[in-house]
Formats: structure tokens, sequence, C-alpha cells
């Protein structure tokens, strides 16, 4: 995760174009996380992607604390996605 992440959420949430690698998941769309599925981009897993997401990356990536959802993947850790 990066600073960059954290911009391309706030970008899909104001519904500006985002530039990404493939085959990465399209932001705000359902997949299978550790087996649960949950929408790509929700890191606090309140059941939507919000422009909170953004910001608990950003503050994620330089060191504060991030409130999420238990059992929600920490952000940062790897997770299981299938092919």
């Amino acid at each position: 995760m990066s600073i960059a992440d954290a911009q391309k959420i706030a970008r899909a949430v104001i519904s500006l174009s985002v530039v990404q690698s493939e085959p990465c998941t399209d932001i705000g769309q359902s997949e299978q996380v550790d087996g649960v599925e949950r929408l790509w981009g929700d890191v606090d897993c309140g059941g939507s992607v919000s422009i909170a997401d953004a910001q608990k990356i950003a503050r994620w990536t330089i060191g504060l604390s991030v409130a999420q959802s238990e059992p929600c993947p920490d952000i940062g850790t790897l997770v299981q996605v299938p092919a």
C-alpha cells in the first residue's frame, strides 16, 4: 500500500479515471478476499468504498492508527485472492 493507492481510491469515489496495472481488481468490484466476498478498496469493511477508505490508507502509510471493522484484514497485510 502506498499514498498512490489512497489517491486512486479517492479518484474512484469522485468518479475520476483510475489507471492501474492489470489484472488488478477494479476499485469497488466484488472480489473473494481470504474466502470472503468483499468490495475491493473497502479497507475498513464498512460495506462501501468511500473517501474514509482513502484516508485510512493515507494514515496507515505515515504510521498513524486506523480503525477497521473486525475481522477485516489489516491494511498492508497479504490476502488470498483467487486467480
